[in-house]
């Protein structure tokens, strides 16, 4: 019926089996299928693992492009959503360990000053300043807070 979401997207019940096989042999459509099937889950899970709304977008993408060019290696041993699944959570262990180290910058230096800048002391320009560094600044000022505390997060 025109108007009703087509039932092999929206059904989580239905089988990936055969559009996993469709999708193996090339068929995009079946891939499509399986991604608007699975996506909303995995981006739910991975937001869950690293408490950041941009960065779960992020490796949701890698997770289905990773799954994208495995899926000759899925064996049909398990369903497709736990094969998918374990390759997110994988991801996600992934860009928690490259962003470990940035950790060590909430630290204080020997002096006792704090490593980062406050927004503040960053943005605003020098007293000797010609106003190039209020416009070099100014595309800093663009990023949202929740964009900064995501860049930021210590593990």
């Amino acid at each position: 019926m025109a108007g009703q979401p087509d039932k092999s997207v929206t059904d989580p019940t239905a089988a990936d089996g055969p559009l996993v096989a469709r999708a193996a042999a090339g068929d995009a459509g079946a891939f499509r299928v399986l991604v608007e099937r699975h996506e909303r889950r995995i981006v739910a899970l991975l937001h869950r693992l690293c408490g950041c709304p941009e960065q779960a977008l992020d490796l949701a993408q890698e997770t289905f492009l990773s799954a994208h060019r495995h899926l000759g290696s899925f064996r049909h041993e398990s369903r497709f959503s736990t094969w998918l699944h374990a390759i997110a959570v994988n991801h996600a262990r992934a860009a928690g360990r490259r962003r470990r180290p940035t950790a060590s910058l909430q630290m204080a230096a020997a002096d006792g000053r704090p490593l980062i800048a406050e927004p503040a002391a960053v943005m605003a320009p020098s007293p000797t300043s010609t106003g190039a560094t209020s416009e070099v600044c100014t595309p800093v000022r663009a990023f949202a807070p929740t964009t900064v505390r995501c860049l930021l997060r210590p593990s």
